[in-house]
């Protein structure tokens, strides 16, 4: 079967020419509309930090290699002529991308099935009021689809984000029950706790309509600080972003 990330791409071709065969002119530029919030995965309450606490021991080193491998069994090696300008790995350290970007580990639960899965997404912590947000796309959070394809009606039902992710350090190992320390989350683990994609994608979760866009709360169990005081963080899209808390 195709992995998901294949599926992901033809999804997303599909989506590009329908629409391209749809649209006859430029629409008008659309006034900005609220964001859909989905349900939080860390309630507001008095066992909030236990939660949060919760979710993020969660994700030991073996659930982090299970779903961060994303089903490939080898790590990218340089081809026989040698990495090129445009494809050799991101050396790590180098400006605030390094801190800032980072890892989503997520698990899915079948709307229907009540079946388990899980998978990973990148992300990227952005300025904001309360400096605790991070972007991501619409699909790590929430996925659709109508016809078989692979994917179902899943949410995220649990979620961590790693800024600085290290998965050269991570073992390949799916059995493993330690958590991860900072040669592998040199920022910590940070619990995802409210969660909004766009109006589109809430009413078509499939890549139909496009505006696969998400932004996400994150908070630490082991400091208190907001994200972005930790890593900083990147300027947000100027136009179409979700705008989470204040």
């Amino acid at each position: 079967m195709p992995s998901r990330r294949v599926i992901t791409a033809v999804l997303g071709l599909l989506a590009l020419v329908a629409t391209l065969l749809t649209t006859a002119a430029p629409p008008a530029r659309a006034a900005a509309v609220p964001a859909f919030e989905l349900s939080p995965l860390v309630p507001a309450g008095p066992d909030y930090q236990k939660r949060l606490r919760a979710e993020v021991e969660y994700w030991t080193l073996g659930k982090m290699a299970d779903a961060g491998l994303n089903n490939e069994d080898r790590d990218a090696t340089a081809p026989p002529g040698g990495w090129d300008d445009l494809s050799k790995p991101w050396p790590r350290k180098h400006g605030l991308i390094s801190r800032t970007a980072g890892k989503i580990f997520m698990e899915y639960t079948d709307v229907e099935t009540g079946a388990v899965s899980t998978s990973s997404c990148s992300g990227n912590v952005v300025s904001s009021a309360n400096r605790s947000v991070v972007l991501t796309a619409a699909h790590c959070l929430r996925i659709h689809t109508p016809i078989n394809v692979g994917f179902g009606n899943v949410v995220a039902t649990n979620m961590v984000f790693v800024p600085g992710f290290n998965g050269a350090n991570l073992p390949r190992d799916p059995s493993s029950t330690q958590l991860p320390g900072k040669d592998i989350a040199p920022y910590g683990v940070w619990g995802v706790t409210r969660q909004w994609i766009t109006n589109t994608w809430s009413q078509s979760a499939d890549w139909l309509l496009g505006r696969d866009m998400a932004a996400v709360l994150v908070a630490n169990p082991d400091d208190p600080r907001p994200i972005g005081e930790v890593t900083g963080g990147q300027h947000r899209p100027g136009s179409g972003s979700p705008r989470a808390g204040g």
